[in-house]
């Protein structure tokens, strides 16, 4: 409210037209530019086969291509919300249709995103343990409410997150890169994950050097440069 009243009383002060001072547009080319988020939606499904007197399914609200294709359908939309309402760069790329761990090498774009979205319909854990394997942060999104249930809404956590044991076992994924139905969950997610992306490898100038309170000299600028990947350039004060 106070920047908004300090504008007002500017533009009263100076003669100037609300009207004009609206229309007027900022430079969107000026200052640093943010690199996008580009990020691969992945629908994880399986399609299975009746078999006579025996379990031949999982349960779940995705069990054939047609309701993989509606799924898809439902995808690309929720996607479209996301661009829409989000202050930050972001690029999806086309979404991925995946029942097993080989459907994963005809994907050409995998290595080109920076964070796999993982539709956790159906399928298996050897499907998710190849797109761990690649390095990539991943975000799983898990339907409760918002659609056709998923199978991975209910076994995500025993079966992958912890491995069948009672801790978590699988490195750089734990229960906060699980999303159950909320498309503000993932906003924020993707926002951190933009933040993080236009963070690392930084350069920056360290007027006197740079240092830290409380820690001997050095430990945390390289902390810094180690995990953060900053190239921190020292200029000295009498430079």
């Amino acid at each position: 409210h106070v920047v908004g009243n300090t504008t007002l009383t500017v533009v009263t002060l100076s003669g100037l037209s609300w009207t004009a001072l609206a229309a007027a547009k900022t430079d969107e080319k000026s200052g640093i530019q943010r690199q996008a988020l580009v990020v691969k939606p992945i629908l994880v499904y399986s399609t299975p086969t009746r078999r006579d007197q025996g379990s031949w399914r999982s349960w779940g609200g995705i069990q054939t291509e047609q309701d993989a294709g509606q799924e898809i359908t439902r995808i690309r939309g929720e996607l479209k919300g996301l661009r829409t309402q989000a202050e930050f760069p972001v690029e999806f790329l086309p979404i991925a249709r995946v029942r097993e761990p080989q459907d994963l090498n005809g994907i050409q774009d995998m290595v080109s995103a920076d964070v796999f979205l993982v539709y956790a319909a159906g399928g298996w854990m050897n499907t998710f343990d190849a797109l761990q394997k690649m390095g990539k942060d991943m975000i799983f999104f898990c339907r409760h409410k918002s659609g056709p249930v998923y199978l991975w809404y209910e076994i995500i956590s025993p079966r992958f997150l912890r491995q069948h044991t009672d801790k978590l076992a699988v490195t750089g994924v734990d229960d906060e890169d699980v999303v159950i139905d909320s498309q503000d969950e993932l906003l924020w997610r993707l926002r951190a994950l933009c933040g993080l992306k236009n963070t690392l490898n930084t350069r920056i100038i360290a007027i006197g050097g740079p240092n830290a309170w409380a820690q001997p000299k050095g430990v945390v600028p390289e902390l810094v440069e180690d995990k953060f990947k900053f190239n921190i350039i020292s200029v000295s004060y009498e430079e």
